[in-house]
Order: C-alpha cells, then structure tokens, then sequence
C-alpha cells in the first residue's frame, strides 16, 4: 500500500505500535524470567500484564478507526531484543550482570514507548481522532508509569552493584 496521506501514514505509525506491543508483551515475559531482583521482575510482570491491555486498546482503535492494521513491524523494538539475545550469546553474564542489563534495557523500552505514543497521539488529535487519542492516552499513561519505576530500580540496582557509590 503507498502512504499518500496523513491518514495513511496514521494508519502505518499506529499498525508499528500494535507490532511494538505484541514485541514487548513477550520480551517483558522473557525479562521476568531471568532478572534476580524480585521488585524488577514483579514490575516486568505487571507491566506485561499491562501491556496486553495496551495491545487490546490498540485494536481498539482500529476499530474505531475502520480499518485493519497494515502489515508494518517495530525495528526498533526488534533491535533491542537482538542486542539482548546477542549479549546473552557471546557474553556469558552473571546474574546479577544480567539483572541490571536486564533492567536499563527494560527501561530504555519505556522510554521508548513514551515517545511512540506521545508522537501518535498528537497526530491523532491533529486528525480528529479524539477518541483514538484519548485510548492511547491511557497506554501512555502506564507506560510513563513502568518508566518511573523501572529508572528507580535501575537506580536501586546501580547502586548495590557500585556499593553506593
């Protein structure tokens, strides 16, 4: 399909987001699994579950917007998960190593996310599609949520593997 317009173009940034969910829906799951420290899992745990809810409300708002999602997957999200099966591959990390690399990229996703969805919403507003920004809005809002807390178990985690320092 030719994106032509800025309707299309919507259409393609929203279809990369519901790729982007279902992407982080498994990593998180796969994150929990292998992180030591149990506040990081049970956040990664929680913000799976989230993030279901976040691929529902996307396919809600194709509804709303009356059409399918495009064939269009997230790279970027893709990216961290190669870089992730890589350092596990060929760098052999300890646990504790693993938890906080674990950790940083969890948040780097967030942050991520953030972005995507404050771009998103404001060019569904932008279109008059108050409805489909007003859905967004609420996966915005865990996810700037996940991200708080992620940056200070990031935080907690630098800092016992530095000795407070």
């Amino acid at each position: 399909m030719a994106l032509q317009t800025n309707q299309d173009l919507f259409h393609f940034d929203l279809s990369v987001v519901l790729s982007m969910e279902r992407e982080l829906e498994q990593i998180l799951g796969t994150l929990a699994g292998e992180v030591q420290d149990q506040q990081l899992k049970q956040a990664l745990q929680t913000h799976q579950q989230q993030t279901q809810q976040h691929v529902q409300r996307v396919q809600q708002a194709f509804q709303d917007l009356g059409k399918q999602p495009l064939n269009a997957t997230d790279q970027t999200v893709r990216g961290m998960k190669a870089q992730h099966d890589d350092f596990l591959q060929y760098h052999s990390p300890s646990k504790d190593v693993l938890t906080l690399f674990d950790a940083a990229a969890a948040h780097a996703g967030e942050e991520y996310e953030v972005s995507k969805y404050q771009a998103l919403i404001q060019m569904a507003n932008r279109l008059n599609h108050e409805r489909i920004a007003s859905t967004l809005q609420q996966n915005l809002q865990e996810d700037q949520q996940a991200d708080q807390q992620l940056e200070g178990i990031v935080q907690q985690l630098l800092q016992q593997a530095t000795g407070g320092q």
